[in-house]
């Protein structure tokens, strides 16, 4: 089992972070790559933190492959999220046009539960639709190269 001690992290001091950076983007936001809405990736980012929680259950569309070398190779740093490489099934984008203030109020809530729920249990676990089961710990480093891959996708 690899460490991810010393590794960037979702936190509350980055949390901060990703809030700042999310108040840089508007309605008006266009993104550099990919066919997001800036309130559509907003929602996105909340709903990966409520599948961190349990709150959202998506199928789980593992393999071998992905759960034992890509996963290790993506929470190392190994290997950065790709830019228009990774093709989502339908059930997991929501493209619509979404207010932003909207979405943001919403994130922060969601990213808030799942702080507190980091605190709690760091060892709970709960599915990652491509790399399996994840602890809180390795969900809160999913997290941050997520919301950083995203957030660099709106040039904040």
């Amino acid at each position: 089992m690899y460490r991810l001690l010393g590794l960037p992290r979702l936190n509350r001091e980055r949390a901060g972070e990703v809030m700042a950076r999310l108040e840089r983007v508007t309605d008006e936001s266009k993104p550099l790559w990919g066919s997001f809405a800036p309130g559509a990736m907003i929602n996105h980012l909340r709903r990966a933190l409520a599948a961190s929680g349990g709150v959202t259950q998506f199928e789980d569309m593992s393999t071998w492959y992905l759960r034992n070398v890509m996963r290790h190779r993506v929470l190392m740093g190994l290997k950065r999220i790709p830019r228009n490489k990774i093709k989502l099934p339908a059930h997991f984008l929501d493209l619509r046009a979404r207010p932003v203030a909207k979405e943001r109020g919403r994130f922060e809530i969601q990213l808030n539960d799942f702080l507190d729920s980091l605190d709690v249990a760091p060892q709970r676990k709960a599915m990652h639709p491509y790399f399996g089961e994840l602890t809180m710990l390795e969900w809160a480093r999913w997290h941050w190269l997520h919301f950083d891959h995203h957030l660099r996708q709106f040039g904040v």
